[in-house]
């Protein structure tokens, strides 16, 4: 039974129950749990994972656990936060090339035969995890994904 702890049940030296909470999450050939461990602590994702009520929450704070720890590794100064500015930088950049082009058109064509830029609504069930899909969205529904708020 121990060769089969769970990444979290070995790190805190535990026995890992065969119905372990952190099993489906952080199993014992995970490699992404090394850098979880490293930034955050086994500890504290044992307690932030036991503080959640439902499978869905934990599956979800480990997925995001996972992606701040890998984005704290790769940039240590700014992590997440370093992503997020960057990707914003991104978007206001193509937002910049949009308005020039459009006036480019404008330029050139005039300004009456220039399409008006109409932002397309994202679907009600383009958010949802692909577990959600089946259930609520069907199969036409997308990755699982967020946008900012000011960019929806």
């Amino acid at each position: 039974m121990n060769s089969n702890r769970c990444a979290i049940c070995r790190a805190l030296k535990q026995i890992c129950d065969p119905n372990c909470k952190y099993k489906a999450h952080f199993p014992s050939n995970d490699t992404r749990f090394e850098d979880v461990q490293q930034i955050f602590g086994a500890a504290n994702v044992a307690n932030k994972l036991n503080s959640l009520e439902t499978e869905e929450q934990r599956k979800i704070a480990a997925n995001s656990l996972c992606y701040a720890a890998e984005a704290r590794r790769r940039d240590p100064k700014s992590g997440i936060a370093g992503m997020v500015q960057h990707h914003e930088s991104i978007l206001n950049d193509v937002e910049q090339d949009i308005k020039f082009a459009e006036n480019e058109l404008k330029t050139n064509m005039g300004p009456d035969q220039v399409p008006k830029f109409v932002p397309v609504p994202i679907p009600d069930g383009f958010l949802t995890t692909v577990d959600d899909a089946s259930t609520s969205a069907g199969p036409s529904a997308g990755p699982s994904a967020t946008l900012p708020k000011n960019h929806e």
